[in-house]
Parts: structure tokens; C-alpha cells; sequence
């Protein structure tokens, strides 16, 4: 059962972390982490973020970043996100002096 196995499921940049970087203006490296945590959940068969009832600030956050960012800067980085592996994401949601 999924739900007795959640320790090995792979975890996806926090919600947190997402909102922030778009908050700040980091809409690139919102849109990638957004693509990763996408695929990540994918393969599980687990909506992205299915612990929020209410997904409509995470869907306006996304909204928000895609309109502001041109077509093709959104396709590449949303596709370089969702290309990481799950280390590889979490690593990249760490940085402590992400430049994008």
C-alpha cells in the first residue's frame, strides 16, 4: 500500500520553496523546480501537492510565472526541471546562492 511505503516515495521540492522563488522574482528557477516536482510525482500516480486541499494558489503562482516569462525560456526550463532527477532537484532547491 502507498501510503504505509510514504518513507520511500521520493520527495519533491517543498511547495514552500516553489512559492518563494516565484515571490522573488526567481520565475526561471520556480518554473524548473515546478517541472521537477512534476515529474517526480508522475511516476507514482500522486497529483502534485495532494496534501493541499485547495491547489488554486499553486495553480495562480504557476499561472503567474508562465505569463511573465516568454514562451520558449518557460518550455526550456519547465523541461530542464522536468529532466532532474529527484537528487538533482533537491539539490538544486538547497542552493543557497541559486543565480537563476
Amino acid at each position: 500500500m502507498v501510503a504505509d511505503r510514504a518513507d520511500v516515495l521520493p520527495r519533491p521540492p517543498s511547495n514552500a520553496v516553489l512559492g518563494i522563488a516565484a515571490s522573488e522574482g526567481r520565475l526561471e528557477r520556480a518554473a524548473r523546480l515546478w517541472g521537477a516536482a512534476e515529474a517526480i510525482l508522475e511516476p507514482i500516480e500522486v497529483v502534485a501537492y495532494p496534501y493541499a486541499t485547495d491547489r488554486s494558489l499553486r495553480d495562480r503562482q504557476v499561472a503567474a510565472a508562465r505569463e511573465s516569462l516568454e514562451q520558449k525560456m518557460w518550455t526550456r526550463v519547465w523541461a530542464e526541471g522536468r529532466a532532474m532527477t529527484t537528487e538533482q532537484a533537491l539539490e538544486y532547491a538547497l542552493e543557497k546562492k541559486a543565480t537563476f
